[in-house]
């Protein structure tokens, strides 16, 4: 080891506290930067936070740097000339209150203002009051409380969101009531959403958390999911009275491996007629559930700009779906609509090279499983050298399991990822299957499907060409042995559908008192669990039963 001489030590002192001098300045010029200031010394703070209250409440707000606080409480953007905040407020309606802290600008020689100052970001906090009527509410699941203020009764068919606010009151453990202060407060886009449960009395809706300055898309984390804008509130009650069908499949999914949408439960509150929370506008138990989409945390797919139009660029990331409504483009015989980047984006000139792309790659799994030899008749490729088969097999098994009788016609999603092949999923819609009653061709346990061709196996599209090779049917049965025996085993089914119906606990009943059209069986929400046990059992003895002759 060299040993340092006592000048050397002393040059290596002066160096580093030159160092440290610089370091010290440069933090004190960040500090001092608008950027910064504007997250941290012109940030409103408000006390309390937002929340539901009864009565009134009064609300203090304060910045930490000398500055004038401008706030509007009737939802509008607030400005240098909204009015400037004095005294706590305290209001007695349902509010969004928003405000912005502005600080003096720099005196010249006169003494007059040389420049406007500056700017700290809009915060907006929602405050809902509470008609004595709801205080008798409580609950062991997250409470969204839903408050459309202008934007009034939603339109049953609009496909537009339109200006809303949420909150979150979360029970932490055991049960609580809906005032208290929020966990998460937004403002938010909304819309009913679905195709055929437009209709139903209970709707289902489509949210988007918004920024609080303006109405930009902004990720937020909702009831312990990842950080996301996009989000439905779901539960088809008319179909799938267990209430949880769409949780169940989902977490199957993704317990061999396969990402599908996480859930949370929650019940919701939705005012749409400008007054506050009361007992009226309880709405029912919900499903929470993560929007398909492009994100590290959910469909893990490139990003694809409009401006990769060259090779390998363009070719991902992809998302795209087989469902009901206008098709964006056909592909080896089948119309398909893009989820990401979306349908209008890919309308658009200059991803051209994008649209050819993926729809020739597509037919060209087409002409390859179409043959005779499973080969593109051109250039020799497999159809395995186009499709991740592996996942193909899987989503085909998830709802075949599930006997789901939408199950590769609708809600049929698949990706893409740069340079990668085409998989299926995510997996999505379930209302309509696992025996559920109100659909007649999910009832029985032990047939493939009700609609398919002969009714044997799920022949439809492209995998009714797949199960024409030999060596897919072997791979197919083969996996469907292996997670019959363990994860989708009769009694590891039972395990997952007692614990998501014990999660849902006495929310089932409330739900069903809201809405008296659609009673469970024996009006109870017990019995239609024991009829989706009952239904997995048969299922899976039954499938063991028939996979060797079958496929």
């Amino acid at each position: 080891m060299a040993l340092i001489s006592g000048a050397t030590t002393t040059w290596l002192l002066l160096v580093r506290r030159a160092a440290l001098t610089l370091v010290l300045l440069a933090c004190s010029a960040r500090l001092d930067s608008p950027a910064l200031a504007q997250t941290n010394d012109l940030t409103v703070l408000f006390s309390p936070t937002a929340g539901t209250f009864v009565g009134s409440e009064t609300i203090s707000l304060s910045v930490r740097s000398r500055a004038d606080i401008h706030y509007t409480v009737d939802g509008s953007l607030p400005t240098a000339s909204s009015p400037v905040y004095r005294e706590p407020l305290t209001i007695d309606t349902s509010t969004r209150l928003r405000a912005v802290a502005i600080a003096p600008g720099t005196p010249d020689v006169t003494g007059a203002r040389r420049d406007t100052g500056r700017q700290g970001r809009v915060t907006t906090e929602i405050s809902l009051q509470v008609d004595p009527d709801a205080l008798g509410f409580t609950s062991h699941l997250p409470v969204i409380l839903i408050h459309t203020f202008e934007s009034g009764a939603l339109n049953a068919y609009g496909t537009e969101y339109v200006p809303a606010a949420l909150l979150v009151i979360d029970p932490s453990s055991g049960t609580r009531g809906i005032v208290g202060r929020a966990s998460l407060d937004a403002r938010i886009g909304i819309h009913v959403r679905g195709q055929t449960s437009r209709a139903f009395p209970k709707k289902q809706y489509a949210i988007e958390l918004r920024a609080d300055d303006d109405d930009a898309d902004r990720g937020q984390p909702l009831l312990g999911l990842p950080s996301h804008a996009d989000w439905v509130l779901s539960d088809p009650v008319s179909y799938d009275r267990s209430l949880i069908r769409n949780a169940l499949t989902y977490a199957l999914s993704n317990r061999i491996g396969r990402y599908a949408p996480r859930t949370r439960f929650a019940e919701v509150f939705m005012v749409d007629d400008a007054g506050d929370v009361g007992a009226q506008d309880f709405v029912g138990f919900f499903t929470l559930i993560e929007k398909i989409d492009r994100d590290a945390d959910r469909v893990n797919v490139s990003r694809l700009p409009a401006s990769a139009v060259a090779l390998p660029a363009m070719t991902g990331g992809f998302i795209v779906s087989i469902d009901k409504g206008a098709a964006d483009f056909a592909g080896a015989g089948r119309w398909l609509q893009f989820v990401y980047p979306s349908g209008e984006d890919m309308a658009r000139a200059e991803r051209k090279a994008q649209l050819d792309y993926i729809t020739g790659f597509i037919d060209s799994f087409g002409q390859a499983v179409s043959a005779a030899d499973f080969r593109h008749p051109v250039t020799g490729q497999h159809y395995s050298e186009f499709i991740d088969v592996e996942s193909w097999i899987d989503h085909h098994i998830i709802n075949t399991l599930a006997k789901n009788p939408d199950g590769m016609r609708f809600s049929t999603y698949f990706h893409k990822d740069r340079g990668g092949r085409l998989a299926a999923g995510p997996v999505w819609d379930f209302d309509r299957s696992f025996g559920t009653p109100y659909d007649p061709r999910a009832i029985e346990p032990e047939e493939w499907v009700a609609w398919s061709r002969g009714g044997q196996n799920f022949a439809d599209g492209w995998w009714g060409m797949l199960f024409g090779d030999p060596a897919f049917r072997s791979r197919y049965q083969s996996r469907f042995k292996e997670l019959l025996n363990q994860e989708f085993s009769a009694d590891s089914l039972e395990r997952i559908v007692d614990g998501l119906a014990a999660e849902v606990g006495e929310a089932a009943d409330r739900n069903f008192r809201r809405w008296t059209w659609s009673p469970p069986l024996e009006n109870s929400h017990a019995s239609e669990i024991a009829l989706l046990k009952n239904f997995l059992r048969r299922r899976v003895t039954w499938i063991k039963s028939r996979l060797e002759t079958d496929f």
